[in-house]
C-alpha cells in the first residue's frame, strides 16, 4: 500500500465521450494525488487512492487519458491493488514509428 506521502505528483483523469467526441473530466474528483513509478518505454504507474468508478480494466473504456505535468498519457490498465484502498493506473505514453528516409533508420517520437 503507498503511503500519502509519497503521493506527490498530481493528475487529471479525463474520459472520451463517443457520442460528444471529445474529451471530458471524470466525475469529481477529477484530479488526485499519486505516487509515480517509471517503467521505461514511455509506460507509468500511478498509485491512487481508492475510487469506486476506478477498479479494473473495463473502468477504462472506451478510452481514459490522464493529464500529468505538460504530458497526455494513455490508461492502458487499471488493477484495484490493495480492495477499497488503492488503485494503480498504468499509462502509456503516445509514441509514432517512423522510417527516415534519408538513412533508412526506424525511429519513435514521443507525441504530442
Amino acid at each position: 500500500m503507498t503511503l500519502a506521502s509519497r503521493m506527490k505528483e498530481l493528475i487529471t483523469l479525463e474520459r472520451y465521450d463517443d457520442v460528444k467526441e471529445d474529451w471530458f473530466l471524470i466525475d469529481a474528483p477529477a484530479s488526485c494525488w499519486a505516487e509515480l513509478t517509471s517503467l521505461g518505454q514511455e509506460q507509468y504507474r500511478f498509485a491512487v487512492r481508492y475510487r469506486d468508478d476506478l477498479r479494473s480494466a473495463k473502468d477504462a473504456e472506451p478510452a481514459l487519458r490522464l493529464l500529468w505535468k505538460d504530458r497526455t498519457l494513455d490508461v492502458i490498465d487499471i488493477t484495484e491493488t490493495v480492495p477499497r484502498v488503492e488503485v494503480q493506473l498504468l499509462a502509456k505514453g503516445r509514441q509514432i514509428d517512423y522510417d527516415n528516409l534519408e538513412t533508412g533508420a526506424r525511429r519513435k517520437a514521443s507525441w504530442p
